[in-house]
């Protein structure tokens, strides 16, 4: 694998807490440059470094031969031309093939026990494998069987880990994403190796099923949560607005009330002061002071029998003047006082002496 994807395999991904392996598609964000699996930046939805705002960018994965052997050949190639000593060409061709395969082998053998004692890269050790079953049908290189054993039991050991080590993050895991993760690891696997891995893509696709199943209950559930927290946000706008409509009413009601209060008040206070004074009206006519009597009644207007009154006291004040203007001697204007004090009781009386006094001075004179 090229430099830039190889150098973050064993990392871990910082949204589902697994390890890259050989196999993941792997992006970076175009801002940090920090590596996640694909699906998990876009369930994300971007990158999961604090405040970045970075895009997704991939990065290209390129295989390179663990073991070059077209420049092999060629080297032995040019050693072999400037070999001096003439042979014939059937047997220059036969030690030509067998350095070439010799060194090949060597190679190889030294890659081989390089990657058995260092390497976890399944993809390497299947491709030397492979090299080591191809030039074991050419020549059957001693030891051969042995090394290919060590590699097929390393990449056993190493698939099994992973197919595990997968499994028991799987097991835990809610996330969708790093389910698909886990399933492509299965494949890449399987596709590598030959081993059956169906039965642990099985329980990812049912985990997947329980998991998809589980988050419809929950979206169902957090619709219906939606749903009557709008329920609740109208039923209180509603009552809201009914309070708001009863606080007018209570308001205008109280200013009804208070406007009838003060008319009340008015009103009474108003009852208050024509009784006193219609009863200070009473009390001076009671005391025979009808000028005085006559303004309380007429400040009474028509309350009561107040009308009545005035006229009572008009009269009783010429009635009054009347007799005094007789205690003084003046007939004729006492008389005048008389006519117009109107029904009062001994009026007539008063009348009648007044004309009988004025026909005595009359035949007097």
């Amino acid at each position: 694998m090229d430099g830039l994807y190889s150098k973050y395999l064993g990392k871990v991904c910082p949204y589902c807490k697994t390890e890259f392996i050989e196999g993941d598609e792997i992006v970076v964000c175009s801002d940090c440059e920090m590596p996640h699996h694909k699906e998990c930046f876009i369930e994300n939805k971007g990158c999961t470094t604090f405040g970045c705002q970075g895009s997704m960018k991939s990065l290209i994965i390129t295989s390179t031969p663990v073991v070059d052997v077209q420049m092999i050949e060629n080297d032995v190639r040019v050693k072999m031309a400037s070999i001096s000593t003439p042979i014939s060409t059937q047997e220059q061709e036969a030690a030509y093939k067998e350095r070439i395969q010799e060194s090949i082998y060597e190679e190889i053998l030294s890659k081989l026990t390089l990657i058995n004692d260092f390497s976890n890269n399944i993809n390497d050790l299947i491709i030397v494998r492979k090299l080591i079953d191809e030039l074991e049908k050419i020549r059957n290189y001693k030891d051969v069987a042995k090394h290919i054993e060590l590699a097929n039991q390393k990449i056993i050991n190493i698939s099994s880990y992973l197919l595990n080590t997968t499994k028991v993050q799987l097991s835990c895991t809610d996330k969708v994403s790093l389910l698909k993760v886990g399933l492509r690891r299965y494949e890449k696997i399987g596709n590598l190796t030959g081993i059956d891995v169906n039965d642990y893509k099985k329980t990812a696709f049912d985990r997947i099923a329980i998991i998809e199943r589980e988050n419809a209950i929950k979206e169902r559930e957090t619709e219906i949560k939606e749903l009557n927290k709008a329920k609740e946000a109208e039923k209180e706008r509603i009552d809201n607005e009914i309070k708001k409509r009863n606080r007018i009413k209570y308001f205008v009601a109280g200013l009804l009330i208070t406007a009838l209060l003060i008319v009340a008040y008015i009103f009474i206070n108003k009852y208050f002061q024509l009784t006193e004074m219609y009863n200070a009206g009473l009390s001076y006519v009671n005391e025979e002071k009808y000028k005085e009597a006559k303004l309380e009644f007429e400040k009474c207007g028509n309350f009561s029998s107040s009308k009545y009154y005035v006229e009572y006291c008009e009269k009783m004040i010429h009635y009054t003047i009347g007799k005094k203007l007789v205690d003084e001697g003046k007939i004729e204007e006492a008389l005048k006082e008389f006519e117009l004090s109107g029904d009062v009781e001994e009026v007539l009386e008063f009348i009648e002496y007044c004309k009988d006094k004025l026909k005595e001075l009359g035949e007097e004179k």
